[in-house]
Formats: C-alpha cells, structure tokens, sequence
C-alpha cells in the first residue's frame, strides 16, 4: 500500500521548535474491502478527523463514496443522522474512543480487533481476527440470517392462516363434528411439523455458508461457519 505522509508544527509560547512527520500506509486489503461492499450495492464514506488534505489523498486510492474530514466525535454522530434522515441504514466501522458516539449513533457498529475498550463496549459486533475483510463479510452473513428469519416468520403467517380456521370449525360442514375427535392429534403433528420445519430452514444456513466464500473467513471465529 502506498505511503502517506502528514506534519505537525511544534511550537512553544508561540515559539517554534520544529515539526514532527508521521507516516502511515493503508492496509493492503482495503481496496478489496472497498470493492466488496460496492459490489454489495452498499455506499461506503470516510469520517475522519485528519486535514483535508490527508483524508481527499485517502479516499482518493480507495474509491469510497463519501468522505468528511476535521470530523469531531459529536460530528461524526451529527453525520451519521444525517444520512439516516435520508432514510440510509448506517453500519459504523471503528476502532478509537472517538469513535464510540458514531457506533452508539449508527443503527449497527462494528469494532474491529485491537479497538479500545469503549469502542466494543460500544459495537454490536466485534471482530476478534486483525482482518478488514471481515466487515463485508460479516454483512453477508446478517443478510443471509435476515433471509432466514424473514422466510421463517413468512411459513408461521402461511401455516397459522391456514390453520386457525380448520381450529374454528371450517371442516364441520364438511366433515361433521366427528372431525373434532382427531382434532387433537392433527393438533400435535401440525405443530411437530411447524417446529421442525423452521428448524430445518434455519440449519440450511450453515450449507448456505458453506458453499460461499464466507465459510473461509469465518472458519475460526463463527459458529456458522460448522
């Protein structure tokens, strides 16, 4: 990755005493990280508190959407509501103490390892593996969760609007009250069959992982992974 370079003045009762050079890389696999989320149909901004200067260079090699620089933490925070008064889902990826308000204000807040004590008390997820890639990842799975529950939460609307009429009486005209007799039976199995069926959807998951490229990234750190 490529280096960057940014200076600060030193100065003593107005007296200067010289300059101090910091230098930092971007990670390597950022433009890749960058390049998932796209792909992924998702916006990607940088808030920083660096010149502008520095954060324009960086959002420069990556790509990404949206930059902001001079950002403060209550900034950051102010930001994020603005793009959720545009009806955005905002997902916040930090790792400082300055990043805590922008987690707690973001709908979900990713703390990346090595974060501060602060930052993943404020995170719903951490990620405990020194890898960027984690985050798109991390959001494919959540979208194949969120498939889940919703497929899930679909077949018990489906199955009890069938069911609750047949429980009301609807076979009577047709059947004859000597259908309430099985009632109880019907009753249970539907009911082991309901319970077994989400269940079942919900561990088609795990081959969900597995087939994709999910599985590798997660394998030593998510239950799903199997």
């Amino acid at each position: 990755s490529e280096g960057i370079k940014s200076a600060v003045d030193v100065s003593v009762d107005g007296e200067y005493y010289g300059s101090l050079e910091f230098s930092y890389s971007i990670r390597a696999e950022m433009n890749d990280v960058i390049q998932g989320l796209h792909s992924m149909g998702i916006k990607t901004a940088m808030l920083s508190g660096d010149s502008e200067e520095e954060v324009r260079r960086v959002a420069a090699l990556l790509g990404v959407d949206d930059f902001r620089w001079k950002c403060t933490p209550a900034g950051k925070a102010e930001i994020i509501r603005s793009y959720q008064e545009e009806g955005h889902y905002v997902v916040f990826v930090g790792d400082g103490i300055n990043d805590s308000v922008a987690m707690e204000t973001s709908d979900a807040g990713i703390a990346v390892s090595g974060s501060s004590q602060i930052a993943m008390d404020s995170g719903d997820v951490i990620l405990t593996r020194d890898d960027m890639e984690l985050v798109p990842e991390t959001i494919r799975i959540a979208r194949i969760a969120m498939g889940k529950i919703r497929q899930n939460i679909g077949w018990a609307i489906g199955y009890n609007t069938i069911l609750i009429p047949v429980a009301g009486g609807i076979l009577v005209p047709m059947a004859g009250l000597g259908i309430y007799s099985f009632l109880p039976i019907l009753a249970a199995l539907a009911m082991g069959f309901s319970s077994t069926s989400v269940v079942v959807n919900s561990l088609l998951m795990k081959r969900t992982l597995r087939s994709s490229a999910i599985s590798g990234k997660f394998q030593k750190t998510s239950p799903l992974s199997g």
